[in-house]
């Protein structure tokens, strides 16, 4: 049996005015809401400091929404018809604790990275479109040079070979064969 419906504004003003209008009916101690989780959350959390169970609803089937449309009022009709006589009972989840705080850096950290991707698509696309006299010499895909703390490792092969060259007798003679073929001493040592 249909009680009224009414169409309030998703402000803290609507929130009250709909409280208000609801417990004119009588008393509330129960309330569903569908998508508790993602555009009804703020109605959650207010109704919930009401001290009203909030009960998540699922969005009603699609050969419902054929028969009667896809409107405000229908849907609220059948989250009504899904809660008054309890067979929706799933208490809706709440949005704070550790969970939603973990679920709010994982989706600051995907649009984060979404929007890097776009703006490093954006910026390869404007190089690739610039005149040619304008645009960096393919300074996109130039190897970059290696970070200070890599040099080390990358120079300490040829540090080893200096040390060789100067107390190794059978690198000095490795070292003069190479010179006396043409070579000069540091190629003869970049060989090592």
């Amino acid at each position: 049996m249909k009680v009224g419906d009414a169409t309030f504004p998703t402000t803290a003003t609507g929130y009250r005015r709909l409280l208000a209008w609801t417990r004119g009916f009588g008393i509330l101690d129960r309330a569903g809401v569908e998508g508790t989780g993602s555009y009804g959350a703020a109605l959650t959390q207010f109704l919930r400091r009401h001290q009203i169970a909030v009960i998540e609803v699922n969005r009603p089937d699609r050969a419902a929404r054929r028969r009667h449309g896809k409107t405000d009022t229908v849907d609220a009709v059948a989250a009504a018809h899904a809660v008054v006589p309890q067979r929706a009972t799933t208490t809706a989840k709440t949005v704070d604790g550790p969970v939603e705080i973990l679920r709010l850096l994982r989706l600051a950290r995907a649009s984060a990275v979404k929007s890097r991707t776009q703006t490093i698509n954006q910026l390869k696309a404007v190089i690739v479109s610039a005149d040619p006299a304008l645009r960096p010499a393919d300074r996109l895909h130039q190897r970059r040079p290696d970070p200070p703390l890599r040099r080390p490792a990358r120079q300490q092969p040829h540090h080893i070979a200096l040390a060789r060259a100067r107390t190794d007798q059978r690198t000095r003679d490795y070292l003069d064969r190479r010179t006396a073929q043409g070579r000069t001493r540091r190629e003869a040592i970049r060989r090592l």
